[in-house]
């Protein structure tokens, strides 16, 4: 007859292993490393997804963590569904966070297309609804400008380099 004691002492750490993943460190260097960026950011930021905490300053996130989430997160939402899906599904709440996020991470061009969206949007929780054929052209055509940018996923692979010493600090065990 099993002990259930042990089942359940083995369930318990099977579980809080899951939830706090650990990337080793030669790994996460050759991640930052890789000559493809979009798998690079996409694998370094799935390890950070389990802290996510919208109750915490940046999300439970350390701040170029947390910009790279800001912007997966802008690019993600336009290129699935333009500018009016991004304030739709995300409201205005992060946007100052995302311009500066873009800002910081040498993305201005995205920034300044940001900004103007916000012009057009005055107040994302109510004002959709209320925006003329000429602002869903205006957003149309920022969706546009968007989508002729350069290679995001570069820039932010280039911004996890940097800021290697703040990104996946308790995953790769240096608390």
């Amino acid at each position: 007859m099993r002990d259930k004691t042990a089942v359940g002492t083995v369930l318990a750490f099977t579980y809080q292993v899951a939830m706090e993943p650990r990337i080793n460190e030669q790994y996460f260097q050759r991640l930052l490393a890789s000559s493809d960026p979009i798998e690079a950011v996409y694998n370094i930021s799935m390890f950070w997804d389990h802290r996510l905490n919208e109750c915490e300053p940046y999300f439970g996130l350390s701040e170029p963590e947390w910009r790279i989430v800001l912007i997966q997160t802008y690019t993600g939402q336009v290129l699935n569904g333009g500018h009016s899906q991004y304030f739709l599904n995300r409201g205005k709440k992060h946007s100052k966070s995302t311009v500066s996020a873009l800002i910081e991470t040498s993305l201005n061009p995205l920034s300044e297309i940001l900004k103007e969206a916000l012009e057009v949007v005055t107040d994302a929780d109510d004002e959709l609804a209320k925006l003329t054929k000429d602002d869903f052209e205006k957003l149309a055509s920022l969706d546009q400008k968007l989508f002729e940018q350069l290679d995001v996923e570069a820039v932010l692979l280039e911004h996890l380099r940097i800021n290697q010493s703040n990104v996946l600090i308790p995953e790769r065990g240096l608390l």
